[in-house]
């Protein structure tokens, strides 16, 4: 808007200053204004943006668990556009359940206003999620919202299954079998070796492999041996150990270095059988 002419000393003046003050105001309000939606909508492109990289599936719900939003992993994981998991309960959507899963954490947030965790089973996607529920609350401390977080957990959860069958296993074997890391401090034996040696589990952890040293191998035997180890070669050959009694028994053994991802050697594990 274009300023009028000011004339200083007279009423005109006077009515044409405060005229262009008011104007500017206005214009100067209407720029903040526009600034302000620009910043908001940018805000909220980026929350979205945010939002939609999780890849867990995370949706936001009403205290009586209706859906508000997904995020992309939750319209991917049920296979079905937003327009049809908005307004939709969760147990519906999810499980083609009427009612709440049992022991539901959202059900218990609900409840107490608190967070909650559980570990649950989708039987329709065969895989096992950590489901986590946290509570939203206004000023007032109400609860308006639930936000709902479900973590696919089935590649922990088959790698900690096939740890327990691995660990069952090395319990039941009649070979003794150690475990120590890079500075050969025992980290773990079988019942066999507790059987065979008379050292417990508490006893052995922690120590070196030398408790059981016979003194029938002299230092050039150990030295080879912990060359080839540390050079990432197996070593295998026989050892006359002492129980923890003084009595001596022989020992067929294969020791093998064992490297994580990197390629690095981060133990040695032992497995050696009674040949007295």
């Amino acid at each position: 808007v274009p300023e009028l002419p000011i004339a200083a000393h007279d009423e005109i003046g006077r009515l044409t200053a405060t005229f262009n003050q008011m104007v500017t105001k206005i214009e100067s309000s209407r720029v903040r204004q526009e600034k302000v939606e620009k910043a908001l909508r940018h805000s909220k492109k980026e929350w979205e943006r945010t939002f939609n990289a999780i890849t867990d599936i995370v949706t936001i719900q009403t205290p009586d668990m209706c859906i508000v939003q997904s995020n992309t992993s939750g319209y991917i994981a049920l296979g079905l556009p937003g327009s049809e998991i908005k307004g939709q309960h969760c147990h519906e959507l999810f499980h083609g359940s009427s009612q709440p899963c049992p022991g539901c954490p959202l059900v218990k947030t609900q409840k107490t206003f608190s967070p909650y965790t559980k570990e649950m089973y989708h039987e329709k996607l065969g895989k096992t999620f950590l489901v986590s529920a946290s509570p939203v609350l206004n000023e007032k401390g109400e609860l308006t919202h639930i936000v709902h977080v479900a973590t696919d957990i089935t590649a922990i959860k088959k790698s900690e299954e096939d740890r327990i069958r691995l660990k069952a296993a090395i319990d039941q074997a009649s070979e003794t079998v150690v475990i120590t890391d890079v500075e050969g401090s025992i980290q773990y034996v079988n019942p066999a070796f507790e059987k065979l040696t008379g050292y417990s589990r508490e006893e052995a952890i922690g120590q070196n492999p030398r408790v059981l040293n016979s003194g029938k191998h002299d230092l050039q035997f150990f030295k080879k041996m912990w060359e080839d180890l540390t050079q990432g070669h197996a070593w295998k050959g026989r050892l006359i150990n002492r129980k923890k009694d003084g009595s001596l028994f022989e020992e067929e053994a294969t020791i093998s270095p064992v490297r994580n991802k990197e390629g690095r050697i981060t133990n040695f594990v032992a497995v050696k059988r009674d040949i007295s």
